[in-house]
């Protein structure tokens, strides 16, 4: 087995995106992996569903990711391949603050392994908003940061022809707003999450690259294959009240992508306690 510094030096990677995310992604595996990325457009990743809802979601965001990869490999010869999934909501533990998390998909056909890769992030503009009037859209864009970040707009009758975007000016969008509200009495405005129709979120797809690529020039010291790294918490730091285990971060386990092995890291800090208005019998 090659070292990861070699293992992937003048591979082929096919990148599976319609919405331009080689910008974020080509530059950092290129410069990091030494690999040669071509992008593979023609596939109608939107099949599998759109942010703007003309098509429905049927797949959980890791399955999207793995399904685009596999589609891939009906119109490629590359035996590597790579896609991106994102979602965007409330934050997990943030709340009221909204959340992008972004996942990448990686097979390596020729191997016969994957690795995912995830990234969790406060840094975007996700918002929707029920408008009544041209001065509520013209508020909405300007937070959204409009035009550089892309807008759509639904009306509330539903059905595709109802769904507006791509909008690249002011004049543009009420324009469209006005084309709207003679059909309805009620307009919903959403920023277009899009990659190529927003900045902020592509900066976040950038870092994940960037994270993934760190990960595959860490090989396995068992068995060398490249992406060793973070695979799951093990919950279980004892209370610094009781000693009973709380829901806290004890161990990080990080493993193989091929081979099964794992290593432990300690996440015990100089304490070694959990505060106990996290503990289930002291705080219950």
């Amino acid at each position: 087995m090659a070292s990861s510094l070699t293992y992937f030096q003048g591979r082929e990677l096919a990148i599976v995106t319609k919405h331009k995310k080689e910008e974020a992604i080509v530059p950092v595996f290129e410069s990091k992996l030494g690999l040669n990325c071509r992008v593979e457009s023609k596939i109608d990743t939107d099949q599998l569903g759109t942010f703007s809802g003309e098509i429905p979601r049927y797949l959980d965001q890791i399955s999207a990711a793995r399904k685009k990869c596999l589609l891939a490999f009906d119109f490629t010869d590359c035996d590597l391949v790579l896609s991106s999934e994102g979602s965007f909501g409330p934050h997990p533990s943030l709340f009221f603050i909204p959340s992008d998390f972004e996942v990448l998909f990686l097979i390596d056909k020729k191997n016969k392994w994957e690795l995912k890769e995830f990234i969790l992030s406060t840094d975007t503009n996700f918002a929707s908003a029920e408008i009544k009037n041209e001065n509520d859209l013209i508020k909405f864009a300007e937070k959204s940061g409009f035009p550089e970040h892309g807008l759509i707009l639904k009306a509330s009758n539903g059905g595709v022809n109802s769904i507006l975007k791509d909008f690249s000016n002011l004049d543009e969008l009420l324009t469209a707003f006005g084309s709207l509200a003679f059909k309805t009495d009620s307009i919903f405005v959403e920023t277009d999450m899009r990659a190529m129709r927003n900045p902020t979120r592509m900066e976040v797809i950038k870092a994940l690259a960037n994270k993934m690529a760190n990960r595959l020039l860490t090989s396995c010291e068992q068995c060398e294959t490249p992406g060793f790294g973070f695979s799951r918490i093990v919950s279980g730091m004892p209370c610094s009240n009781c000693g009973n285990a709380t829901r806290q971060a004890l161990h990080e386990i990080h493993s193989c992508i091929s081979c099964k092995h794992e290593k432990t890291i300690s996440l015990i800090d100089s304490k070694g306690f959990a505060d106990p208005q996290i503990c289930e019998y002291c705080n219950p």
